[in-house]
């Protein structure tokens, strides 16, 4: 916009003489300033060629487009403070937008509520827009008087010959501001780092192409500390970044380090690339510091002028890495040497460390187990979602440690219970990292519980059968020998013998029952021999075929070297009778009943060891059916008096229990090895009888 008032009618030639003069007077005055001289000069002579109250060279903050912030004021005769102005409703805002305004009188009623125009009393404005060489815009250059202006032409011309002078060394101010910034925030970044920051020159230029022994000479010849911060300094204990500026390198390290040869050998053959590098250095008293440093050569027409490097003293990270190194081999070393299971899993079950002890119950070699799944491992859906639920916790399982008893399937052989003690990894945010177990096998302690309250309960039980069957078979006694009388007298045929007769059979069948009563009370008589349980078993081979049926097929397998027992031969036949009608009724559709015989050593060690059967060598007499086999509820009971899965009137329940008294009275130990469907297998053990013990033969 340009207004003018009161213009007093000039000839041109008068006008544009009267404007140069006073370009040249200013120009004169301010050509030989620059930079923040330049302002503050040009603002003076501006408002002393133009007679104005106040002039003034403002610039546009860099990211704050609605304000100005002047850099150099001339107001009523003298130098004054800057200040900053909001342009909304300002003379200086129609000045960017339009580029040039004047007004020669009367502004502070088109501007009320200026405070720039208020605070000077204005009557009028006259301003330039200065912009970079990109076209944006930079600034304000602004001439304002407490009285209308005549000469508006002359002072619009005077503003618009120096703009362009005031716009460049506007830019050229900010450039400086930038870099002076940018300067300042390296330093600050440099001088406040841990990590030490140097540039080495050289003051000779190294020649790339030169042997390598050449060039490492020339590097502590000619290369020199040009520029550190006080990191560096306290590396290398200087007080100050001036001590060791100008060192040479050679000043620095010794020319027979050969470490530090052998890096500058290194760094030659890489080119000088950027590399980092752990260095270890040793003191007076042998004690070790760590750096880590990087380092990048500068190569210009293939000569090294200059190296930058940093260097970080990793010396306690060093020393907390193998203090943490150690920590954690000790703790290796313990979960190592226990003889308990131990395993640590990461969040999602995969197993990071398992020592030996867990190693051997799973059946498989520790590299084998490290990556593999946990879950890999469990007996069932319920076992899984125990651990999952260990492993990352809900709100429903708070607690980071928790005891609990699950099961592992050894790759080969019977699953083992575990008593688990665990433990909930946390990471730094308080989350699930993982888990570590440590267990105790209570596989034999649960089987020996279960057999110590079963032999309890059923010595309870023998002692109350044993005792009845004794006093029972005493009366037996009474009854068996007067049928007897009786039944020797003459009489014939009469109806009172058949009674008789029929009393005689029913007695010797409670006797037979009490027999089996005193067997389950391991108080019946035994009469032990030396013998082949081989032989026996030969013997009643017909007897047991006879006895299983047809439809099942009799398999024999003995070991010829068994050695010999010493046991109640009588007694085995009842064993074999026993089983073998167990086996009969567990295959109603047919099958194999298979009897073996062998040699066995129970070694000392756990893994090798039944549960409740001490070390030793013993016979081993073995009957297995392709049968229905054994649920676990009927393994817990199925050696207990009267216990039977058979129909009414089909069993006794005194099969088993015979068996288990017959062999517990002789010293041996009974194994049952069934899974539902899967048939059964009935080991038991007898003491072998050393070579030494066993009788000699008489001679006849």
């Amino acid at each position: 916009m340009m207004e003018s008032q009161n213009t007093r009618v000039q000839r041109p030639s008068q006008a544009l003489a009267r404007q140069q003069r006073r370009v040249l007077q200013v120009a004169k005055q301010v050509a030989a300033t620059l930079g923040g001289d330049y302002f503050h000069s040009l603002v003076e002579h501006l408002a002393k060629a133009l007679s104005v109250d106040c002039a003034y060279l403002a610039e546009v903050p860099e990211g704050q487009a609605g304000r100005v912030r002047t850099v150099a004021v001339y107001r009523d005769g003298a130098q004054a403070d800057n200040f900053e102005q909001e342009l909304p409703a300002s003379a200086a805002a129609h000045v960017i937008a339009d580029g040039a305004v004047a007004w020669s009188s009367e502004v502070r009623r088109l501007f009320p509520v200026d405070p720039l125009l208020e605070r000077l009393a204005a009557e009028a404005y006259v301003g330039m827009r200065l912009r970079d060489s990109a076209g944006q815009v930079l600034g304000v250059l602004a001439v304002v008087d407490n009285k209308p202006l005549p000469d508006m032409p002359l002072v619009q011309a005077v503003l618009e010959a120096f703009a362009p002078r005031a716009a460049a060394e506007l830019e050229r101010k900010r450039s400086n501001d930038a870099l002076l910034r940018s300067e300042e925030r390296y330093r600050a970044f440099i001088s406040s780092s841990t990590d030490a920051m140097w540039r080495i020159e050289l003051e000779n230029p190294v020649s790339v192409t030169l042997p390598e022994d050449e060039q490492i000479e020339a590097i502590y010849r000619y290369g020199y500390i040009a520029e550190c911060n006080p990191a560096t300094a306290r590396l290398f204990g200087a007080n100050t970044v001036d001590e060791l500026g100008g060192i040479r390198v050679g000043e620095l390290f010794g020319r027979d380090d050969a470490r530090i040869r052998q890096e500058l050998r290194a760094a030659i053959r890489s080119g000088y690339r950027t590399e980092t590098v752990e260095t270890t250095l040793l003191d007076s008293d042998g004690r070790a510091s760590y750096r880590l440093r990087t380092h990048c050569g500068i190569i210009e027409n293939d000569h090294l002028v200059r190296v930058w490097g940093t260097t970080r003293d990793i010396t306690e990270l060093k020393k907390a890495e193998r203090s943490l190194e150690a920590s954690e081999r000790r703790f290796r070393d313990v979960l190592e040497s226990i003889q308990l299971p131990a395993v640590i899993l990461d969040p999602i079950g995969a197993i990071t460390f398992c020592n030996d002890c867990m190693a051997r119950i799973s059946g498989r070699p520790a590299a084998e187990l490290l990556g593999r799944s946990w879950f890999d491992l469990l007996g069932s859906p319920e076992e899984r979602g125990t651990w999952t639920a260990l492993i990352s916790p809900g709100p429903d399982l708070p607690a980071s440690r928790r005891y609990f008893e699950g099961v592992i399937i050894p790759r080969d052989g019977a699953p083992r219970l575990i008593a688990w003690n665990t433990v909930l990894l946390r990471d730094r945010n308080e989350q699930s990292a993982g888990l570590a177990a440590i267990g105790r096998d209570i596989t034999d302690r649960k089987e020996l519980e279960a057999r110590v309250l079963q032999a309890q309960k059923f010595e309870s039980i023998g002692r109350l059968a044993g005792g009845i069957a004794h006093d029972f078979n005493n009366l037996l006694t009474v009854v068996m020998g007067h049928a007897e009388l009786l039944l020797k007298l003459p009489g014939g045929s009469s109806p009172p013998r058949a009674a008789l007769e029929a009393i005689r059979t029913a007695t010797y069948q409670c006797a037979e029952l009490t027999q089996q009563l005193l067997a389950i009370g391991r108080r019946q008589e035994l009469r032990p021999e030396y013998i082949d349980l081989n032989t026996v078993i030969a013997g009643q081979a017909t007897i047991l075929r006879n006895m299983i049926g047809p439809s099942i097929e009799l398999i024999t397998a003995f070991d010829p070297s068994l050695e010999l027992a010493y046991v109640d031969p009588t007694q085995i036949s009842r064993i074999l009778a026993n089983l073998s009608t167990n086996a009969r009724d567990a295959m109603p559709q047919g099958g194999r009943l298979t009897i073996t015989t062998a040699n066995v050593e129970i070694g000392e060690a756990r893994a090798a060891q039944p549960a409740g059967v001490p070390p030793g060598a013993y016979v081993r007499l073995s009957v297995s059916d392709t049968g229905i086999g054994l649920t676990e509820e009927i393994r817990a009971r199925m050696f207990d008096p009267f216990f039977t899965t058979k129909s009414v009137g089909r069993g006794t329940g005194l099969g088993l229990s015979t068996v288990y008294g017959i062999v517990t009275q002789s010293g041996g130990h009974i194994l049952v090895h069934s899974r539902s469907g899967t048939g059964a297998t009935f080991e038991i053990l007898f003491p072998r009888v050393s070579p030494g013990l066993r009788p000699v033969p008489k001679p006849e």
